[in-house]
């Protein structure tokens, strides 16, 4: 069972693990408007470990606020390491979203952000 936890946080930090291209990519969206990002973490977390200009809607309240994106518009989903993200793009996929990408966690999102602009 210890093997398997240590394997399953080992794959989680992989997720959050993202190329110099993506944070390039991920800040040129957000910088033309072509993307928001969506941090689905609690609000406990939000308030320990901010994400500054990211909508953020708990996973656990996703699915009765999905009105509340815009499916035309890129969404760059994160949370504290990845998993919640993962299930927060399946379930917009679930309901039509075609433009959604998971980029791990709050310190990707504080990193795409806090880039010169």
């Amino acid at each position: 069972m210890f093997k398997l936890i240590i394997a399953l946080l080992g794959l989680l930090s992989l997720t959050s693990c993202q190329s110099t291209e993506d944070l390039a990519k991920y800040k040129d969206l957000i910088k033309s408007n072509n993307a928001i990002g969506l941090d689905v973490r609690t609000p406990q977390e939000l308030t320990e470990n901010p994400a500054q200009g990211a909508k953020h809607i708990p996973l656990n309240e996703l699915s009765k606020k999905t009105d509340e994106l815009d499916k035309n518009q890129k969404i760059l989903i994160f949370c504290e390491a990845g998993g919640r993200a993962s299930a927060a793009k399946e379930l917009l996929e679930s309901k039509g979203f075609t433009n959604v990408e998971n980029i791990g966690d709050w310190r990707t999102w504080n990193k795409v952000i806090s880039v010169d602009q």
